[in-house]
């Protein structure tokens, strides 16, 4: 299947939703991929983030929390959740680099 080139100034969809409230099995928030301490008047903290920073400052704040996270995971005592959080930047971090390599712009998705 031959691969459609993108044209400049196209809309990508991000690989994650963040109109979703992600949660637990259990019903609970998720601490990892969107808790609500870092929603505010309806805007997450990520999206308020990523509006404000070029493109390239956006993968330069991603990559740097992917290395924190999974520089301290072992000794923070939460288990796996640093490393979950590390996913979570790294999926942010590859949607934007896709994103910057075909000249197209992320956004909000939903309602």
């Amino acid at each position: 299947m031959a691969r459609e080139i993108a044209k400049p100034h196209l809309v990508a969809k991000p690989q994650y939703d963040p109109q979703m409230r992600y949660t637990d099995t259990l019903g609970e928030e998720d601490m990892v991929k969107q808790p609500a301490h870092y929603a505010k008047g309806g805007i997450e903290c990520i999206d308020a983030m990523r509006s404000s920073m070029s493109k390239e400052a956006f993968s330069g704040y991603c990559k740097g929390n992917v290395f924190k996270y999974i520089w301290r995971f072992e000794t923070k005592g939460k288990g796996t959740q640093d490393l979950e959080k590390a996913k979570v930047y790294l999926d942010w971090l590859i949607d934007n680099e896709n994103a910057v390599q075909n000249n197209l712009t992320l956004v909000r998705t939903g309602p």
